[in-house]
């Protein structure tokens, strides 16, 4: 939503957002075993990630009133590993992750940083990201496009 697009990371936010909803109305075991392995990959940084994710503390219960006390780029390296943990747990072999953000012209640079770091971890297997822009809007200095080419080189 181009009007969204101001709000860093509004998109991704979303995205799991609503893949928590729909683990949380799975079955119980289901959801014990994804609660399972988000304690296992993610560990102590489950409460970063629920501040980001409110829903997932449903899933993991972990109040979101944990805070986690860095800023600045220290925040930024910490989310980026964090969401790395946090989609190799919920993106395996057996259940696999495809994940679609549209009109990735109007994304903004933090979600675009961690869009570039989820899909460059050589760890996760799993996910597959599609993308969707208009070419007619993005150029060759564009972030978009200079994010695209750091992920093919």
């Amino acid at each position: 939503d181009h009007f969204r697009q101001m709000e860093p990371l509004s998109a991704l936010i979303v995205a799991f957002t609503q893949f928590c909803n729909g683990i949380i109305k799975e079955d119980a075991d289901k959801l014990y075993r994804t609660k399972i392995a988000i304690q296992e990959k993610v560990g102590s940084a489950s409460a970063f990630l629920v501040n980001v994710i409110p829903s997932l503390c449903q899933i993991i219960q972990i109040p979101t009133t944990e805070t986690v006390d860095v800023s600045g780029m220290e925040a930024q390296h910490m989310l980026k590993y964090v969401f790395q943990l946090f989609v190799r747990a919920i993106a395996t072999p057996s259940q696999p992750l495809v994940l679609f953000l549209d009109d990735l012209q109007w994304a903004d640079p933090l979600s675009l940083d961690l869009i570039e770091s989820l899909v460059s971890d050589t760890e996760s297997k799993s996910l597959l990201f599609i993308g969707s822009y208009r070419d007619n809007e993005v150029d060759d200095r564009h972030p978009l496009a200079v994010k695209l080419r750091n992920i093919e080189s």
